[in-house]
């Protein structure tokens, strides 16, 4: 994120402002968190500027070269109240310092599997590895809304500790699509809504969900006795098949009993998994029975071995959007 400092920021004299300015380059420059940005000269003949460290002297003198050298779009500008820009973009000092020191939220329905997978996405698809960094310092954070339906109950309670100024919020969100077969009428209208009204980022996945992502090889390193009917029925699947398949539930959940035979799906459904054989709908309609599921089988994104830029951008190469992931990680660090 580039932050532009505009002159009359430098030319307010008191002792509170000048710690103020302090604080905010500090927040700005610590480890390269953001980009500095100023234009004009004559911030070094202002009062603040003498005052204020060599090191942060030295990184204005930068910024200001580099301003001459190129010019730039700022992400986030910093000046006194009263003058007039962007709205979305305008911030006082107090204001940015609350903006710039909260760290960006990852809203998604399950914080601990869902952040294994964009785990993987920063390590292949993040060249910089920024994505990675950003974690390791508290700078973006995982944050669990507690499944789909609890998604705007969620946000509204963090719009509301900043007075449902979304610009203040700095927040992306994934949601699985929980789509059951390709031409379902799409359930989260009211989400995408919700997140445009508030210019919230988001992404709605293309396929069911977050573990439709992992690459056929990944599902070897289950491959058990107990396992691996399930495991060779599942890959005998078309890829279309899966990435509309249930794998922890699979087509039926314990609720609905005993009688689970193949013509009380969907009609839709049995459509997609029309040539699905007798043997291999036995197999597979009761999911993925993996001893702790819910947090073992996401680990599996961990595994660098299986895991990899080529792996995930085979497993999309068929979909219609093949650069998915990729502008998953892209949406990302447009609010670093």
């Amino acid at each position: 994120m580039r932050v532009e400092i505009l002159k009359n920021v430098f030319e307010h004299h008191s002792a509170g402002h000048l710690r103020a300015i302090n604080y905010l380059l500090q927040i700005i420059l610590y480890k390269g968190r953001y980009v500095l940005s100023i234009d004009d000269d004559d911030v070094k003949k202002t009062n603040v500027f003498s005052n204020l460290h060599q090191t942060d002297q030295d990184a204005i003198n930068q910024s200001i070269i580099a301003s001459v050298l190129g010019s730039y779009t700022p992400d986030c500008v910093v000046q006194m109240d009263g003058d007039t820009y962007q709205e979305e973009k305008k911030f006082n000092v107090e204001e940015a310092i609350k903006y710039l020191t909260q760290p960006v939220s990852i809203v998604v329905e399950n914080s601990l599997n869902d952040a294994y997978f964009l785990r993987a996405l920063f390590r292949c698809f993040d060249i910089s590895n920024r994505l990675n960094e950003m974690c390791d310092n508290q700078w973006l954070k995982f944050e669990n809304a507690g499944g789909c339906s609890n998604i705007i109950n969620f946000l509204n309670g963090k719009l509301d500790s900043y007075q449902k100024k979304s610009k203040f919020f700095r927040c992306f969100v994934l949601v699985d699509s929980d789509l059951t077969y390709p031409a379902e009428d799409f359930k989260h209208n009211h989400l995408k809504d919700y997140f445009i009204k508030y210019s919230i980022s988001y992404h709605f996945l293309e396929k069911r969900m977050v573990e439709n992502y992992v690459p056929d090889d990944a599902f070897e390193k289950w491959k058990t006795k107990e396992l691996g009917l399930w495991i060779n029925a599942f890959l005998h699947l078309s890829e279309e098949q899966k990435d509309y398949f249930n794998i922890p539930v699979g087509f039926f959940k314990e609720k609905d009993g005993d009688i689970q035979i193949f013509d009380s799906l969907n009609v839709n459904v049995q459509s997609l998994y029309h040539d699905l054989s007798d043997g291999n709908f036995n197999h597979l309609k009761n999911g993925f029975k993996l001893p702790n599921f819910k947090t073992e089988f996401p680990k599996i994104f961990e595994d660098s071995s299986v895991i990899y830029k080529k792996s995930l951008e085979k497993k999309t190469s068929h979909q219609q959007n093949k650069d998915e992931l990729q502008e998953v990680v892209n949406k990302i660090k447009n609010l670093i």
